[in-house]
């Protein structure tokens, strides 16, 4: 387990570097206003492409990166926050990639809460918690799991879409790490290791 920890965060750390570079798509001016200032861009060769919308050059790009292993290099997503104008365009990628896990990272930004909660979601951990309606997507909220895993800031909800075009159900395992480092990678690579294994562990379950 120790090797398999410190190889994840060798790879994230070498993947991290190549943020710094090779931004094309992220620095276009159309694509400007989806990254938060000082925040760091999502790399071309590893970016999550949406399908582009008519001729909008931009309308393909999200902040946000496929990342895995050699052999699962498309395991799950890592995405920044969004924000106010990406906020639809996150639930677009989320369904377009089907994705089963996602890893949001970043402090909370409570003007633009993405998913749907309520106040009192401790105390009713196990019913639908919020509802949200968004274009020909239906985003419920199951669960807000308890933080297990031991490292601070980091916790998993399980959400509900429902596609009303398709007339489709998938099932998503959200992560959120609060604390992670605004450019860079937590400096214990057990925090990392804990996060592959949630998120890898939910992957399995979906």
């Amino acid at each position: 387990m120790g090797g398999f920890i410190h190889k994840g965060y060798n790879e994230l750390k070498e993947f991290m570097k190549t943020i710094e570079y090779n931004n094309f798509m992220a620095e276009l001016t159309c694509n400007e206003t989806k990254n938060r200032p000082a925040g760091p861009l999502a790399p071309s060769h590893t970016r999550v492409k949406l399908q582009r919308v008519m001729e909008d050059l931009g309308s393909d790009y999200i902040n946000a990166n496929f990342v895995g292993s050699p052999l699962y290099p498309k395991s799950y997503i890592i995405a920044q926050w969004p924000m106010e104008n990406t906020i639809p365009t996150f639930w677009r990628m989320i369904w377009e990639t089907n994705a089963s896990v996602i890893v949001v990272l970043g402090d909370t930004d409570d003007k633009n809460n993405f998913w749907p909660e309520k106040e009192d979601y401790q105390l009713h951990p196990a019913v639908i918690l919020g509802e949200w309606y968004t274009d020909s997507l239906y985003v419920r909220t199951d669960k807000v799991h308890p933080n297990t895993s031991g490292v601070e800031g980091l916790f998993e909800v399980s959400m509900v879409i429902h596609s009303y075009d398709d007339d489709v159900t998938e099932h998503l395992s959200l992560f959120h790490y609060s604390t992670w480092p605004q450019n860079g990678v937590p400096q214990s690579p057990v925090h990392v290791g804990h996060l592959f294994h949630h998120s890898l562990a939910a992957r399995t379950r979906g």
